[in-house]
């Protein structure tokens, strides 16, 4: 009775591990729900003729990070979140979502040299933890949002060659990090701030293109 007994615990004890180990999988494995919407809006305004985000798939969107790991074209995940989507010279069409501010772990945006069009929205505030923005080499217009002062740790804005007008504005000279900034061959207009235009950064330096 007492081989019994044991033998009966141990399979009970072997029934409850294996129970649990898909359990712990489905866990660990679960997107986060912000970079889900973000990616998924994000596919949804871009127009991609050379069809080079053919993996960029709503099922893949449900999962795009696993720990340091992601299959998904141009995207680098840091602990399942998504830490740095670059994406340059595409021929990628369209407009940049408002969405992509779901992204909140987001270090590095690079959209540069592709055909993407309309306004830089106001939104990516909310990528608070973003040092590179490069949206170089589009046909994005209308103001550069002042809003993006509020992302602190901006170390590198490069804007150069798209059709953005207006002037620059002030609120970006608070941006104590900032150590390139590019925004040249644009319609802006105005001076470059004297907070943004007398600091050398120790680099890339300010190249303004502004009149």
């Amino acid at each position: 009775m007492g081989v019994v007994s044991v033998s009966s615990s141990v399979t009970s004890i072997l029934i409850i591990v294996v129970a649990t180990i898909p359990f712990l999988n489905i866990q660990y494995t679960k997107s986060d729900p912000d970079d889900e919407l973000c990616l998924t809006k994000l596919k949804e305004s871009l127009s991609d003729p050379s069809n080079q985000l053919r993996n960029w798939t709503k099922s893949a969107f449900s999962s795009p990070c696993s720990g340091f790991t992601s299959y998904l074209q141009g995207i680098t995940c840091n602990n399942g979140r998504v830490y740095k989507l670059s994406l340059p010279n595409l021929s990628l069409q369209g407009t940049l979502s408002p969405f992509l501010s779901n992204c909140t772990n987001l270090q590095s945006l690079d959209l540069s040299s592709n055909s993407l069009s309309g306004p830089i929205p106001p939104d990516l505030q909310s990528l608070l933890n973003l040092a590179v923005l490069n949206l170089s080499s589009n046909h994005f217009s209308g103001p550069i949002p002042p809003q993006l002062a509020l992302c602190a740790y901006l170390n590198v804005i490069d804007l150069h060659n798209n059709l953005l007008s207006g002037q620059i504005p002030q609120q970006l000279g608070g941006l104590v990090r900032l150590s390139a900034f590019d925004v040249s061959n644009n319609k802006l207009s105005g001076p470059i701030p004297g907070s943004i235009g007398n600091r050398s950064g120790g680099g890339g330096g300010v190249v303004g293109g502004v009149w």
